[in-house]
C-alpha cells in the first residue's frame, strides 16, 4: 500500500505549493509511479499550476472539485466517493504514468463555514467537522493508496478543519520552512501543538525542509533548525536536502500549456528537486 504525504505549514509563503507540485512530478516522471496530488487549499494554486486555466475552469463547472466531496447538494460527507473527483492525465509534464489531481476551488473556505453552521445547529462543534471530514478523507484516500497511488496533499497555510482532517489521514507530514524566525515559530506550533493533539493512535512524523536558502548568504537563524535539541523539543526532523532560492523552480509552478520533460520543466533546479524527491520517498519507505 502506498502512503499519504501532507505538505503543510502554519506560515504562508514558504514554498509549500511549489514543493507539493515538484514532489508529485518527481514521483510520476522520475520514479514512474502513480501519484495523485490532492489540493485542499482554497487558493487553488496547485490545481491551477498543474491543470492550466482551461481545464481548471472545466473542473469547477462540472463540480469536480474537493469542496463538492465535503458538501454537495446540502449533504455533508454523504455523497460521491472521493475517487470520482480524481482527474486523470492532467499534468503537462511528459511522464508515464501521468500525474492525477483532485482539484480545489475558492469555494472551499465557504464550504467549511457552511458545514460548521450546519453542525452548530445540531449542537455540534468544530471537532465534529475535523472528525467527520477526517474519516471521509481517510477512507477515500485509503481507496487510492490501496491501488498503489502515492497521495500528496497540498494544504492551506495555517490549520483549518480540512487541513486537520488531512493531517489525520496522513502517514507523513512535510513542513517547508525558510531559514528565519517566523518559520521556526510556525514549525514549533505544528510539531508541539497540532500534531500531538490530532486524536489519532499514532500522529504522523514531521519532517522540515529548508527552502529558499540563498547561496553565499549568512542566515542568522539557520542554526536553530539544525540544532538537534531544538528538533527534539519542537517535534520535527530536519531533512538533509536544502532547496535553494531558484527562479526556475518558481517558474515551474506557473500555469502554462507546453508539454515538456521533467528536466525541461525544472531547469537549473532539477538537481535539488531530484535530491528532495529521493530523500522524501526513502523516508516514506522507512516508516
Amino acid at each position: 500500500m502506498s502512503k499519504v504525504i501532507s505538505i503543510v505549514n502554519m506560515k504562508g509563503g514558504v514554498g509549500k505549493t511549489t514543493l507539493s507540485v515538484a514532489l508529485a512530478d518527481f514521483v510520476s516522471a522520475v520514479l514512474q509511479k502513480r501519484v495523485c496530488l490532492v489540493d485542499i487549499d482554497a487558493q487553488s494554486n496547485a490545481s491551477f499550476a498543474i491543470a492550466g486555466e482551461e481545464r481548471y475552469q472545466t473542473f469547477i463547472q462540472q463540480g469536480k472539485t474537493i469542496d463538492r466531496f465535503f458538501l454537495a447538494n446540502g449533504n455533508v460527507f454523504g455523497g460521491t466517493p472521493l475517487s470520482s473527483f480524481v482527474q486523470h492525465q492532467v499534468s503537462r509534464i511528459d511522464s508515464q504514468p501521468p500525474l492525477s489531481l483532485i482539484a480545489a476551488s475558492p469555494r472551499l473556505r465557504l464550504v467549511e463555514r457552511q458545514i460548521l453552521i450546519k453542525l452548530a445547529r445540531q449542537n455540534l462543534f468544530d471537532q465534529e467537522l475535523e472528525g467527520r471530514a477526517g474519516k471521509a478523507l481517510r477512507d477515500g484516500l485509503k481507496d487510492l493508496t490501496s491501488k498503489g497511488v502515492t497521495v500528496i496533499i497540498d494544504s492551506a497555510p495555517g490549520i483549518s478543519g480540512f487541513s486537520t482532517a488531512a493531517l489525520r489521514a496522513s502517514d507523513m507530514v512535510i513542513a517547508p520552512v525558510n531559514p528565519d524566525y517566523l518559520s521556526s515559530i510556525g514549525l514549533q506550533l505544528l510539531g508541539r501543538d497540532v500534531l500531538p493533539k490530532l486524536n489519532v493512535t499514532k500522529p504522523p512524523p514531521l519532517f522540515a525542509v529548508l527552502t529558499k536558502v540563498r547561496q553565499n548568504v549568512t542566515h542568522p537563524h539557520l542554526a536553530w533548525f539544525t540544532n538537534r535539541d531544538n528538533q527534539a523539543q519542537a517535534g520535527f526532523t530536519l531533512m538533509h536536502t536544502r532547496v535553494p532560492l531558484n527562479a526556475d523552480l518558481g517558474r515551474a509552478v506557473e500555469e502554462g500549456d507546453i508539454v515538456q520533460s521533467f528536466a525541461q520543466k525544472y531547469g537549473s533546479a532539477v538537481a535539488s528537486v531530484t535530491q528532495l524527491g529521493a530523500e522524501v520517498m526513502q523516508r516514506v519507505e522507512d516508516l
